[in-house]
């Protein structure tokens, strides 16, 4: 009897895995908004056989050509070509640096303050990732010292106390961080959702645009 109702178990993953669909999504790596958890959450209640494989990626523009469903794109002009662009919210890349770090050698409150701390940068397609927009003529050079198209690596290397980094951040992510310069700081990011036009009417796709987009999952 324990035999039978095993070989019956089996046989039910067998054919729930035989028909999963998968959907492959790229991202930009270390994007604190993406959240694996609450897309899987989600699916798991509403599309049950529907599977998400996503990807970090470093460069979302040859993400277009190598067969994935979804591509998410951050920065001005994204790519053109044979697919649908939604714009589906914004990001802002700020000055953070972990509270300890900023308990240990005091606020930063001037520009010129900043310039002795080691800034690190998250490159964003479209900016100069060397160029951070400091404000007035008379605010002295800031150079980074180190650039990385992956917005977590950065964001570890503050948390570890490595100096200050420059980097998109929602604002559920900040509660370990101080945000520098707030409102003076910052630049604005458009995250787009691109879909190839081939698969872009599949039903499967479909749901996790709805998702993504903070709609409802049909």
């Amino acid at each position: 009897m324990v035999g039978s109702l095993e070989s019956l178990i089996a046989k039910a993953k067998s054919f729930a895995n035989e028909d999963a669909e998968i959907v492959r999504v790229a991202f930009p790596a270390g994007l604190p908004w993406v959240s694996l958890s609450q897309l899987s959450g989600r699916l798991r209640q509403d599309h049950p056989n529907l599977r998400i494989e996503m990807s970090a990626t470093a460069n979302t523009s040859t993400a277009l050509t190598e067969g994935y469903d979804l591509v998410v794109h951050v920065g001005e002009s994204p790519p053109s070509g044979p697919w649908q662009t939604t714009k589906l919210t914004e990001l802002v890349q700020r000055l953070v640096a972990s509270k300890t770090y900023v308990r240990e050698h005091g606020e930063i409150t001037t520009v010129r303050q900043l310039a002795a701390h080691p800034v690190m940068v998250c490159r964003v397609p479209g900016f100069d990732p060397w160029t951070i927009p400091l404000k007035g003529s008379d605010a002295p050079s800031i150079t980074p010292v180190a650039v990385s198209d992956d917005a977590g690596v950065i964001l570890r290397s503050v948390e570890s106390g490595a100096g200050v980094g420059f980097v998109p951040v929602a604002d559920t992510s900040l509660t370990q961080f101080e945000v520098l310069f707030e409102g003076a700081v910052e630049r604005q990011l458009p995250v787009f959702l691109l879909v190839p036009t081939a698969v872009a009417g599949v039903g499967r796709v479909r749901a996790v645009v709805q998702l993504l987009r903070g709609g409802p999952v049909s």
